[in-house]
């Protein structure tokens, strides 16, 4: 029996011990089965550069747990650790930028030390202004990077992390290099879209920053050699420029113009006669006392360092009178109070200036003080100027002639504002618009509210956002970067002060309800929120706390916009504008308020339960720019019973929803008596055409900002060499912003008008011309850091829009080729003055601005050489020397020389280029420069040749 059981084959004994078997067996092979997946998954992935990663991890028993580095490991990571980033294809997708487009890039971890990188859980913290991994985002468990074992995640904004996983990191020996790949949003054309000061932590140590990222030159990033790396899709026609293109470029009829004087702005009406000329001399020419001008007499006399006396003298004096200057504007004769008159008598030795008004005296002083700049000299001091006899009357073209500087996204000092004043004064430019606040930063101190520049002023790494808000841009760990800052009532009070010397009105720009995070971030820090609660002070919430929002705005931030339904955000509001109402009250009376509201995420207020409680209390529901509108009447009402007027960018006062897209809110919704609107899109932005017509019609003020031409956060050439961002347009060159004219408006006749316009000679026709009230150039610092990025970026370009804002071309009152011939003819002037009178000027004022690189061209082994501007040396580096000597025009050139432009005060220079004599004239330097002619031209060629080889393929065979 006991035998028997034994080998019973159905025995319940035998039955378990089979089953267990099979199932044992089963599961070896079934995790066999599982790791030859995944291994074939990762095997794959490397040779398929399009699969980077993946949002899951394939784990057998779950990540691994890593340890915490020590601080001398985080140290040694810094110092040894050699990160480089590099553009590997822009063409992966074949995708326009704002649709699914993608790049592929790179980041390599070089150890250059004698010590391993451990599997531990150190942080490595970089930037991107581009989503990475678009199409697996979000992913809060990380992003798993296939190629190099590390983790992606996405921080806010711009900052993502980077961290080994567990599974899959390798310890990083000595003197290996570790790559990572991933795909970001749109594309990289430009080395300065990345950011320097990467850096390394973890949750337990001082974060460091990679020492090989702590440069403004950006060296970590690789060179952009093929056209995947420098052009943004396949049928991108932008190339970086030969030296044969720029040569090209800055051609000119090499017209004769009058030297004897060079003003820019033009004035409206000059007249200079052949017949005398006198010796001007401020040691011993005097100004005489005016009761009426005081405060311009003193100004200028201080600048030219003359004397003043009461009474007039013989001769050798400047006499200021006050009277009404008639002036001829489009064939008519008309007073303005803005006009004055300059008229030199060489016989009598004498200057008379007439003005109406202070602002117009001051703008004659700044007239004569560019006819008495000597640029040999380099002075106006004490040097003898031999003035000719003129005649000028001149007005401004518009009353409106601003400069807009974002000191939010990186902060501007004082000194730096100060000296931009004394040169945008200089040039007749009249308004200065601080952008103040952003996501990236709070700039000035507001009592009653000191957590909006304890905190939201300074930038660091502090994770919960308790001491300062994240690091982003490029700022670092630490708040010792151009990330924080700001200006006390102190400093914004002087820089009021210098502004109302120089007739410069500021315009305070608080950008809302979007663009708020520094704001929301200080205002509901966990800190404030308890402190202000001890305290029972006012509330200044503006945001829901029991809202949960699911949006995501254009800079990446799912956090920063203000909660319109809270009667909070309005205390908020009026805190604000009073406080700065305060500080410019006995100095310059704040006349105008700017909000920003721009680039309000839609969705951002749908699961708000303070926008429900409000849509039932008014019975209705309402839409995103429902809701947009509803915040623009609170704020404008507040705005107005302070007296002031207000100023938005134009996507904050036009509605996207359905029935009406591109249609501004209607004008008599809104209070205040005056709203500027600052048109900024493309003109022919197909969303939203019509708009710098629609809103002057409707009777908003109009102040033109085209990104395409006035944006001077995009680069002078379309170069990845060169600063800039580039959503608008591939480049803004000194001579795209000066043919610039309030005509671009008319750029979108072959769009259609809205469909809810009824009369559609608003969207067609400027039927009230009088509503656009000037110009504005921007300068955006997500990409400047510096103040020598910045007057790099500003200048010269600012002197075109100072030209443009003043003064009227003749060429824009003709067409055809006489518009274009006149075109030519006024820029070559323009481009003289700039170079000879302009350029020096802004030497002796220490303004670093961006140096043209140098036209060249080599032609039988001979070199001719030009500049953008006139009067600026071009220089070539000799090997036989070693060193920089001054080119010539038909020197020798058999082989490749580094060439470069100098500075007209010879302390600074261009980028260097090479001039190749080999290369010029070729096929391939035809194709770069874009020319028409030789595209077709080598097509026909490659056509005929593919031909000839078919027919000898058919008649082989």
């Amino acid at each position: 029996m006991q035998h028997h059981n034994q080998t019973m084959p159905c025995s319940r004994r035998y039955i378990v011990h089979k089953l267990m078997y099979h199932v044992s067996r089963n599961y070896v092979y079934l995790l066999l089965l599982i790791a030859a997946v995944i291994l074939l998954i990762k095997c794959n992935s490397k040779f398929d550069r399009s699969n980077t990663g993946s949002k899951y991890s394939f784990s057998l028993f779950g990540e691994r747990k890593l340890p915490e580095p020590t601080q001398a490991e985080i140290d040694y990571f810094a110092e040894y650790v050699n990160l480089s980033f590099a553009v590997e294809d822009n063409f992966i997708s074949g995708e326009m930028m704002g649709g699914r487009g993608q790049f592929l890039g790179r980041i390599s971890l070089a150890n250059t030390g004698n010590k391993e990188i451990p599997t531990k859980r150190w942080q490595l913290y970089g930037y991107s202004m581009r989503l990475v991994e678009m199409d697996e985002y979000p992913y809060p468990n990380g992003y798993h990077l296939n190629t190099c074992g590390l983790k992606l995640f996405h921080v806010g904004g711009s900052l993502y992390r980077f961290e080994p996983d567990g599974d899959n990191f390798v310890a990083l020996k000595p003197y290996e290099i570790m790559t990572c790949r991933f795909k970001s949003q749109a594309f990289q054309i430009a080395r300065s879209d990345s950011m320097p000061r990467w850096y390394v932590t973890s949750s337990s140590t001082m974060p460091k920053v990679l020492e090989n990222t702590d440069d403004e030159g950006l060296k970590y990033v690789k060179d952009f050699n093929n056209k995947e790396q420098y052009k943004r899709r396949m049928d991108d026609k932008s190339s970086p420029y030969s030296t044969q293109t720029r040569f090209e470029m800055y051609e000119t009829g090499n017209t004769e113009i009058d030297s004897r004087l060079k003003i820019i702005p033009t004035p409206l009406i000059m007249q200079v006669k052949n017949k005398w000329e006198m010796e001007f001399n401020t040691n011993k020419w005097v100004i005489v006392k005016s009761d009426v001008f005081l405060e311009e007499v003193k100004f200028f006399s201080d600048k030219l360092s003359m004397n003043i006396v009461k009474s007039k003298p013989m001769r050798k004096y400047i006499e200021v009178r006050k009277a009404s200057v008639s002036v001829d504007i489009d064939g008519k004769s008309q007073e303005r109070e803005d006009a004055y008159s300059i008229e030199t008598m060489p016989q009598k030795e004498y200057i008379l200036i007439t003005a109406a008004t202070n602002e117009a005296v001051f703008y004659a002083f700044q007239t004569l003080s560019s006819a008495l700049f000597t640029p040999d000299a380099r002075e106006t001091v004490g040097i003898p100027v031999m003035l000719p006899e003129f005649i000028i009357k001149d007005a401004p073209r518009f009353s409106y002639r601003g400069l807009h500087i974002d000191v939010s996204r990186n902060f501007i000092e004082i000194d730096e504002i100060l000296k931009i004043i004394d040169v945008i004064a200089m040039y007749k430019m009249n308004k200065l618009h601080l952008h103040l606040s952003d996501d990236e930063g709070w700039r000035l101190q507001i009592p009653g509210i000191p957590e909006l520049t304890q905190i939201g002023a300074s930038r660091c790494h502090d994770l919960r956002e308790e001491q300062c808000i994240l690091p982003m841009l490029g700022s670092g760990p630490y708040s010792n970067t151009s990330g924080s800052g700001y200006y006390d009532i102190g400093d914004y009070r002087e820089i009021l002060v210098y502004a109302k010397e120089r007739h410069v009105e500021i315009i305070p720009e608080f950008d809302m309800p979007g663009h708020s995070r520094a704001a929301i971030k200080s205002v509901h820090s966990s800190s404030q929120r308890s402190m202000r609660k001890d305290m029972k002070a006012e509330s200044f919430s503006i945001i829901d706390p029991d809202d949960h929002p699911n949006f995501r705005s254009g800079q990446h931030f799912s956090d920063d916009v203000m909660n319109p339904c809270l009667e909070s955000t309005y205390t908020f509001v009026k805190k604000i504008i009073t406080e700065v109402k305060k500080m410019h009250q006995d100095i310059q009376p704040l006349k105008f308020y700017h909000f920003g509201g721009d680039e309000v995420a839609d969705g951002a207020w749908d699961a708000s339960p303070a926008c429900q409680k409000l849509m039932k209390k008014r019975g209705e529901n309402m839409s995103h720019y429902d809701l947009m509108k509803y915040f623009i009447n609170n704020l404008t009402r507040i705005a107005s019973d302070e007296s002031v007027s207000v100023g938005a960018w134009e996507d904050g006062m036009i509605s996207h929803d359905s029935l009406d897209v591109g249609v501004p809110f209607p004008r008599d919704a809104f209070k205040n008596e005056d709203i500027y609107v600052y048109v900024w899109k493309r003109p022919s932005e197909r969303r939203t055409p019509h708009r710098t017509k629609l809103f002057a019609n409707k009777g908003y003020k109009v102040i033109l900002a085209y990104g395409s031409y006035l944006y001077f956060d995009h680069p002078y050439e379309p170069d990845p060499e060169e600063r800039g961002l580039y959503w608008a347009t591939r480049k803004i060159s000194t001579r795209d912003a000066w043919e610039f004219t309030p005509s671009i408006m008319f750029n979108d006749k072959h769009l259609d008008c809205p469909k809810v316009i009824k009369d559609k000679t608003e969207c067609f026709d400027l039927m009230k011309p009088e509503n656009i009230m000037g110009m504005q150039a921007e300068l955006w610092t997500e990409t400047v850091r510096t103040n020598e990025q910045a007057e790099f970026m500003l200048f010269p370009r600012l002197l075109a829009v100072a030209e443009r804002a003043w003064h009227k071309a003749a060429f824009e009152s003709l067409q055809g080729k006489a518009a274009e011939k006149m075109k030519a003819l006024e820029w070559e002037k323009f481009a003289d003055a700039v170079g000879y009178h302009e350029l020096p000027r802004l030497d002796k004022m220490g303004v670093r601005y961006r140096i043209s690189l140098p036209g060249a061209v080599a032609i039988a082994g001979k070199a001719n050489f030009n500049t953008e501007f006139p009067g600026l040396d071009i220089e070539y580096f000799s090997a036989d020397t070693d060193s920089w000597k001054l080119a010539s025009h038909g020197m020798l050139v058999e082989q490749a020389i580094k060439i470069r432009t100098r500075s007209t005060d010879g302390k600074r220079y261009s980028r260097e280029v090479w001039l190749d004599p080999t290369a010029t004239n070729t096929a391939m330097s035809l194709l770069s420069h874009n020319n028409l002619f030789s595209y077709k031209l080598i097509s026909v060629t490659m056509f005929l040749y593919f031909t000839n080889i078919l027919l000898i393929f058919q008649c082989y065979t």
